[in-house]
């Protein structure tokens, strides 16, 4: 048999146990020809002969999600409809950026103490007006 799930192939629950596939099964073969009575009858055996074939295609199976799920209802209202077209200002690094200046006792002991406060838009080096 081919790599193909017989869950997602036959569109059955992989919750259900080996009983319940097989009246889902045998209610199908009722009603299909006798090529498609055969492929059943395939996908019966490899679902329900081993519980460990089972149980691996079950673990296999991608989630089907039901139309009426209240989790896709609340999933839907909580992710946001649309991505944001915010698009931030370009971040521009300045010299002042990376200075690490000392506060307090640490600043007076410098032997050359930087000024307390440094406010980038006024000059450093005010012109002497003597």
């Amino acid at each position: 048999m081919s790599q193909d799930n017989p869950f997602e192939l036959l569109g059955l629950n992989p919750r259900l146990n080996p009983q319940q596939l097989t009246q889902a099964l045998q209610r199908r073969a009722e009603r299909a020809k006798p090529e498609e009575r055969k492929r059943l009858q395939g996908l019966w055996r490899a679902l329900t002969l081993k519980d460990t074939e089972r149980v691996r295609w079950a673990f296999l199976t991608h989630p089907h999600v039901d139309a009426e799920s209240s989790q896709r209802d609340a999933l839907m209202r909580a992710v946001p409809p649309h991505i944001s077209r915010f698009k931030p200002q370009p971040l521009v690094a300045r010299v002042v950026d990376a200075l690490v200046l000392p506060e307090g006792d640490q600043a007076q002991r410098l032997p050359c103490a930087p000024p307390h406060r440094f406010h980038p838009d006024e000059d450093p080096h005010p012109e002497d007006p003597s």
